[in-house]
């Protein structure tokens, strides 16, 4: 309840200037921050403690990063090298695949999934969590991309300018664009 909130408390958890948070619809927490490498783990039951830690190497600098989560597992997306580490040790170069100017978005969290969905300017991509190489499920899309969803059993995207896309199988995979839309 907000009638408790306090603004001059400490705060409960804290996980360092430029970190980045995400949580999933169960209340999990998952926090990158950059400057020290750590990805946090905060359980909705004991939110004020860190139920888990992995270390990835420090970033210097103010970097451009984001994290979300899929099936439990965290993914960071480090946009400045175009790089996906993914929990467990995986890392996947997306320099291939990924302009920096592209305005690359991570999907939003999710509870179910084994793959993590990449959207921006031009289309989206999946990685397997398992680290398997990038795949192209949209191209020739315009406009700056919202964050992907998994919503049903079915992943959807969409972009500024009018485009928008559901796969709930193989065979529904193709952009569509939304009549009324504009940029």
């Amino acid at each position: 309840e907000l009638v408790d909130y306090d603004s001059e408390a400490e705060p409960m958890l804290t996980f360092g200037a430029g970190s980045v948070t995400s949580v999933d619809p169960a209340g999990t927490l998952f926090a990158y921050t950059p400057s020290t490498g750590v990805v946090a783990r905060v359980d909705a039951a004991d939110a004020d403690t860190v139920a888990s830690r992995w270390q990835l190497e420090p970033v210097p600098g103010d970097p451009d990063v984001q994290i979300t989560s899929v099936g439990g597992r965290w993914v960071v997306l480090d946009v400045s090298a175009r790089t996906l580490h993914l929990e467990g040790g995986g890392r996947v170069d997306l320099s291939g695949v990924l302009d920096q100017s592209e305005s690359p978005v991570l999907q939003s969290p999710s509870l179910t999934g084994d793959q993590v969905a990449i959207a921006y300017r031009g289309g989206l991509i999946a990685v397997g969590l398992d680290g398997a190489e990038p795949r192209s499920l949209v191209e020739g899309v315009l406009g700056l991309p919202a964050a992907p969803v998994m919503h049903r059993g079915c992943l959807n995207a969409a972009w500024a300018l009018g485009y928008a896309w559901r796969s709930c199988a193989a065979a529904d995979e193709r952009p569509v664009e939304l009549e009324g839309a504009t940029g």
